[in-house]
């Protein structure tokens, strides 16, 4: 497991020759007294090369699984740190898919926004696509 931790406001260096997106999520994520106490995004065939901002309170892991696979997941240490606003996590990781002519990659992300709701004491899964989600190419 690897613990990351970036305080850089400065965007990472790209070459001409490989291709990086950034990943936020659409602002229509949340939904009036919802709040994120905890985010899955998982990258297939790609990389995340960094952690933009971890939020106050929060850890985020990395683990990076065999077959292409990494997963990155984080949560608040406790209800003070839940989120009402996605953009807490605008540029979030800077991702590089993988290209290979030998191989065939199927570069994807899916996400799981862990939701608190007012009134309510379980958290719900909002599960959100590569094609739901904001992907700004560097």
């Amino acid at each position: 497991m690897l613990f990351v931790v970036s305080c850089s406001d400065k965007k990472a260096p790209v070459s001409k020759d490989e291709e990086f997106f950034t990943l936020s999520f659409p602002k229509s994520s949340l939904q009036k007294g919802e709040r994120i106490a905890g985010v899955e995004i998982t990258v297939f065939d790609g990389s995340v090369r960094a952690i933009n901002y971890i939020p106050e309170d929060w850890s985020i892991s990395e683990n990076i699984v065999y077959g292409g696979k990494v997963i990155v997941a984080g949560n608040a240490g406790h209800g003070v740190g839940w989120i009402d606003s996605v953009t807490n996590f605008d540029s979030f990781l800077l991702i590089k898919p993988w290209h290979d002519p030998k191989y065939n990659y199927q570069f994807d992300i899916e996400t799981k926004l862990f939701i608190a709701k007012e009134g309510q004491e379980d958290l719900q899964i909002k599960i959100l696509k590569k094609k739901d989600l904001i992907l700004e190419k560097l």
